[in-house]
């Protein structure tokens, strides 16, 4: 170990190298992950390809701005625990990020030796290292925390919400999470395949939020009604797109055994928005800026927002992203 990390050329000594891909057979009979994770010593020697830039576009890169090159200096030294707590301070299911992160358009993207010399193997590395950390029993470290006695209901336990409720849980408020499906992270578990993002790793994060002290209530949905609406075509917009617009006064309730959903990429506002004087803007999307005296909160002074409700269908980071920026403004409006 000691001569590699004395190697200040470990990027054209050791080339990028990303995890083998199972072997096709294999990947016929078992519908699982189809990258094999990182051994400890290939992701030692993939971690010491990075630089240290001073200026570091990887983490800018970002959007919840991961201390990238930190715990990939941590993870060449074999820190694996103290690499754990430092991506959790940015990121609340790094694992995840790690599997479904387009890290060609962002972090990898962005890196100094992308040019010529083949980018950090920053996403699988990021996977590597909550995996191996939860495998050798690490833990978030809630030693500190002192409980408020406040609660916050988060309906939502998608990417969103579970960073909203990770980090009011950290500021000693107990988050409430509400989900109409029987197991956390929306369509992280129910949108993407398994050869992608195996389910027992949003199973096992539940565990872990659980023993931090977020309560979850599933299998239900807060404001059921499963109504449908007529729609015309809109005048063009600037584009010269028309888009769907409800027809007033068309409103129906069918009976139904069951109900097929096709997933979109436009926001379904809830019936009770109205009623608790929720502004939309004109796509239905929750009106919920990112500054103001509190970070996302919407026209109703109680209630915050964020993830795609509010800007509409991104990537997972950012909704994770935009609710821990949430819980942001929660814990100031509580004054905690």
């Amino acid at each position: 170990m000691a001569e590699r990390l004395s190697n200040d050329f470990q990027f054209i000594d050791v080339g990028r190298k990303d995890p083998k891909k199972k072997l096709l057979r294999q990947r016929k009979k078992e519908f699982v992950e189809i990258y094999e994770p990182f051994k400890p010593q290939q992701s030692a020697d993939q971690a010491h390809r990075c630089l240290g830039c001073g200026n570091p576009y990887c983490e800018w890169k970002c959007p919840v701005h991961n201390f990238i090159p930190n715990w990939l200096k941590l993870v060449a030294e074999g820190n694996i625990l103290q690499a754990a707590e430092l991506s959790h301070q940015t990121n609340t299911l790094p694992e995840v990020c790690g599997r479904v992160c387009p890290q060609d358009r962002l972090c990898e993207g962005a890196c100094t030796l992308n040019d010529g010399f083949g980018a950090v193997t920053i996403g699988s590395v990021e996977k590597y290292i909550t995996d191996t950390a939860f495998a050798m029993g690490w833990r978030p470290d809630m030693s500190k925390v002192k409980p408020t006695g406040k609660r916050v209901a988060i309906i939502g336990a998608g990417p969103a919400g579970l960073g909203c409720a990770d980090v009011l849980v950290r500021g000693g408020v107990t988050p409430v999470v509400f989900d109409k499906n029987p197991e956390i992270g929306g369509l992280l578990t129910f949108g993407i395949p398994e050869f992608k993002l195996e389910k027992t790793v949003l199973s096992n994060r539940r565990e872990v939020f659980t023993g931090m002290g977020i309560e979850f209530r599933l299998n239900t949905e807060v404001g059921k009604d499963v109504k449908v609406v007529e729609t015309r075509l809109g005048e063009p917009d600037a584009r010269g797109r028309r888009s769907p617009e409800p027809i007033p006064g068309s409103e129906e309730i069918i009976p139904a055994d069951a109900v097929v959903i096709a997933f979109g990429f436009r926001p379904s506002p809830a019936p009770w928005f109205e009623q608790f004087s929720i502004q939309t803007d004109s796509q239905g999307r929750v009106v919920a800026p990112e500054q103001g005296q509190y970070k996302h909160q919407t026209s109703n002074p109680k209630i915050f927002a964020g993830g795609d409700m509010v800007r509409g269908s991104d990537l997972v980071v950012t909704a994770i992203f935009e609710g821990r920026n949430a819980a942001e403004g929660i814990l100031d409006y509580l004054g905690v």
